[in-house]
């Protein structure tokens, strides 16, 4: 437990359980564990939500209505009844002042928790919109499967120049056979501008075969395409690449996979971080299978993203880990303030920007 503990320098785990006996969350840090009970979490009510909210997703979600109030709802619920008691117990009642390090929490929920924005939770839009009683507001939030996954020590500063032959890999579906157009276009030519050196597998040249070459030889990978994710079936979640409906890449494939020179995976595409309700503890989807095949830092969405918002959000992520010089480190925050940004402009619609979630350190 003492080395598990050592992991923890700078934020904090939290594990959250969710059981019939009783809830609580098991707060690791240097220091040691805590446990803080949660009485206003229940089992029953967890899975209830989450089931509404998965519904209030398959909707309409992106206009005012019925489903953008009961999101809002369960954000103000998760706040109160998870997030709130967490993070007054490790401190981190206030927004930082400026110039001061964001503490960091690496949530690992449990069961229907699993499906639901931790991250995002809290009071919107009601009162003063300068108000913290959010936790996008109070600490940068990262997910990981397990405790365990946490890793040892963040990687760092790595210059382009060290990086191998190009700095990045970006695979980007303006068309897929079969499926809607989407415009990631400008979001690859941005990723790609900013990483001198980008390798980009486009249009029919983005094949399976292809990919599963090129993921060997870039630290760092983006794929602005279609996702399919796993709702029912864990090793049905899959990235639809050009020849998709022959050979899609699947978490089955990705989990195979072992790439030490990985280093950050943004998944650009629908449902990446979202699983099956059966094995909601594995992290059995596209963002957590990156991340034990080796990416350190990986973002995917836990739902549908509307285009617009996902490609300003990369944007910003990009803007800011490559600037003076691509750091990896940087992921976690730089995703937070994107994703800040993002609410800022749309407070009343969280399934706007609450999509997108850091997993990893």
């Amino acid at each position: 437990m003492a080395e598990l503990a050592a992991r923890c320098a700078g934020g904090h785990a939290v594990a959250v359980n969710v059981s019939v006996f009783r809830c609580d969350a098991l707060i690791l840090s240097p220091g040691g564990v805590r446990v803080v009970q949660l009485p206003g979490l229940t089992s029953e009510e967890a899975e209830s939500r989450a089931a509404t909210f998965s519904a209030d997703m398959a909707k309409s979600w992106w206009q005012p209505g019925p489903e953008a109030g009961r999101v809002r709802e369960t954000l103000r619920w998760l706040w109160e009844a998870v997030c709130a008691p967490v993070l007054d117990a490790i401190g981190a009642t206030a927004t930082p002042a400026n110039g001061e390090p964001w503490p960091q929490v690496w949530w690992v929920p449990t069961g229907p928790l699993a499906f639901l924005p931790l991250h995002a939770a809290g009071r919107y839009p009601d009162g003063d919109p300068a108000d913290t009683d959010t936790v996008l507001d109070r600490v940068v939030s990262s997910y990981l499967p397990t405790i365990r996954s946490l890793p040892t020590a963040a990687t760092g500063a790595v210059p382009v120049e060290d990086a191998g032959p190009a700095a990045a890999l970006v695979i980007a579906m303006p068309e897929t056979p079969g499926l809607v157009d989407l415009d990631v276009a400008g979001e690859a030519r941005h990723v790609a501008g900013c990483l001198p050196g980008t390798k980009v597998l486009t249009g029919a040249e983005a094949t399976h075969d292809s990919v599963r070459v090129a993921l060997s030889r870039f630290p760092w990978v983006h794929f602005a395409c279609h996702a399919v994710g796993a709702a029912r079936d864990g090793a049905g979640a899959r990235l639809l690449l050009y020849d998709h409906e022959e050979r899609p890449l699947t978490v089955r494939e990705i989990a195979v996979l072992r790439l030490p020179r990985a280093q950050l995976a943004y998944l650009s595409a629908c449902e990446s971080a979202y699983g099956p309700a059966g094995l909601a503890d594995e992290a059995v989807h596209l963002a957590g299978t990156f991340h034990l095949a080796g990416y350190e830092h990986v973002i995917g969405t836990l739902w549908p993203a509307a285009d617009h918002v996902a490609a300003e959000i990369a944007v910003a992520v990009y803007e800011r880990i490559t600037t003076p010089v691509p750091d990896v480190a940087k992921a976690a925050l730089a995703l937070h303030d994107a994703v800040r940004r993002a609410r800022d402009r749309n407070r009343d619609l969280p399934v706007l920007w609450a999509a997108h979630i850091h997993v990893g350190r």
